[in-house]
């Protein structure tokens, strides 16, 4: 797709995981997290490519040179949220105006057709959603009476009625970029 620009974001460190290293290096099935879904990204042919990587080892960014080359490494200095996080990606992607697909680095089950049929719904946005029998832990949908996203609410943040929700941010949206810089 000519028109498309991915931002990954691997800037979380590996606290939950015990480690030192950051999350998006561990391996899985001989490859790190950040090599699987760049390896994914990269069937997509997206005409641009950030990673966003958060401070300190420049691992991050070699492990994205060796898999997707031609991807951007920003830095995001403080860790100040996922919004914050494609913020920083914004420079990267001046003048471009095609679709944005973001999705997480720690997501290495994620498939090309998944972000390809996501992609084919966002007009001029689409969340990739699932319902969770137990939502702790993860963004919610908060969502109107016709199903149209109006935020996405992290746990931290949301309100105890909102904490009912089951609706839950996979962390994959599309959607069209001068909507996403707004």
């Amino acid at each position: 797709m000519s028109d498309l620009a991915i931002i990954v974001l691997a800037a979380g460190k590996g606290t939950r995981m015990k480690s030192a290293m950051p999350k998006v290096l561990h391996k899985v099935a001989g490859r790190s997290l950040l090599g699987h879904v760049l390896h994914t990204v990269k069937a997509l042919t997206p005409r641009r490519a950030v990673v966003v990587s958060g401070p300190g080892p420049e691992a991050v960014g070699s492990e994205a040179a060796l898999h997707m080359p031609e991807a951007r490494v920003v830095t995001q200095e403080e860790r100040k949220g996922t919004g914050h996080a494609v913020s920083v990606a914004k420079t990267a992607l001046a003048g471009f105006e095609g679709m944005v697909v973001v999705l997480y680095a720690d997501c290495p089950l994620v498939r090309s057709e998944t972000i390809r049929e996501t992609l084919a719904l966002a007009d001029p946005m689409a969340v990739l959603a699932f319902t969770a029998a137990n939502p702790k832990g993860y963004g919610r949908l908060v969502h109107n009476d016709h199903g149209n996203v109006l935020a996405i609410r992290e746990e931290l943040d949301a309100t105890p009625e909102e904490r009912r929700i089951t609706l839950c941010n996979s962390g994959i949206i599309a959607i069209h970029s001068p909507l996403l810089w707004q």
